[in-house]
């Protein structure tokens, strides 16, 4: 940021203010860094690789245009085919992202971006072997980073070794003990419970009460207008306030784990 202020102007310092914008949670500010980097320097891979870390979470497609504009803009520099490729597999193309990440992998195989995110993309193409060779290699690669030790700890909570997942996912947090991770892991350990395996996408906390009570009331008012359904209205207001129980037990369970992981338990 100091380097910002001494020249508003300097496209490095201000692709490195808009990634500490990202990091820090600011999309407000962090879009303002990105729009302003654009037009300053519109065929600087730089800025295309910050449009996509902006646009990552609300719009991954438009994302994925903006990390493949960076790639062809400057093809040599593996990381940007790792960044590329996370946003292809959140975008349901995963077997191309596979193919995008061992690109950058055959460009530099000490990688370690391209490594973790091979890692995270054979867990999700449901293939171990491969998952935990990418785990292992990343460790290797970066023993004294705290993403590859949490990676190694999805893998071994996946397969259900809580031991060992609990001693990765405590040197990850003592490497980074202020990583936003730590919801991560709480929310992987509840799934491990068998009567959360199998549980949905989860909506935020005010869109599950919010549906939880309208849903109901709905149904009720319907049943009104038309005294034939009120039978069937009652039934699927039953399930659905079940469901949306089965959620609501599950945020209550993660809440209890991400407790349990700031007094250094899980």
């Amino acid at each position: 940021m100091e380097a910002l202020a001494l020249d508003p102007t300097h496209p490095t310092a201000m692709f490195l203010a808009g990634l500490a914008s990202v990091a820090l949670g600011d999309r407000a500010q962090a879009a303002e860094f990105s729009q302003r980097l654009l037009a300053l320097a519109p065929n600087r891979a730089a800025s295309h690789e910050l449009a996509a870390y902006v646009r990552w979470d609300e719009a991954p497609r438009e994302a994925e245009a903006f990390a493949r504009t960076a790639i062809q803009l400057e093809p040599d520099h593996a990381p940007r085919y790792a960044t590329r490729a996370l946003l292809l597999s959140s975008t349901g193309r995963l077997e191309e992202a596979i193919t995008v990440a061992h690109r950058g992998l055959t460009l530099d195989p000490d990688c370690i971006e391209c490594v973790s995110a091979l890692a995270k993309l054979y867990t999700l193409n449901e293939e171990p072997t491969l998952a935990e060779a990418m785990s292992t290699r990343a460790l290797a690669l970066d023993p004294d980073g705290a993403e590859p030790h949490l990676q190694m700890g999805f893998l071994l909570l996946g397969r259900g070794d809580t031991g060992g997942a609990r001693q990765r996912f405590r040197e990850s947090l003592r490497i980074a003990p202020t990583d936003p991770s730590m919801g991560d892991i709480a929310h992987e350990r509840a799934r491990t419970l068998r009567f959360f395996r199998d549980i949905p996408m989860l909506p935020t906390r005010p869109a599950l009460v919010g549906v939880a009570v309208a849903t109901p009331l709905v149904w009720y008012a319907m049943s009104l207008l038309i005294p034939p359904l009120r039978w069937v209205a009652l039934g699927a207001a039953v399930l659905l306030v079940a469901g949306y129980l089965h959620v609501g037990a599950f945020f209550l369970v993660r809440a209890y784990f991400r407790r349990q992981i700031r007094r250094g338990k899980l």
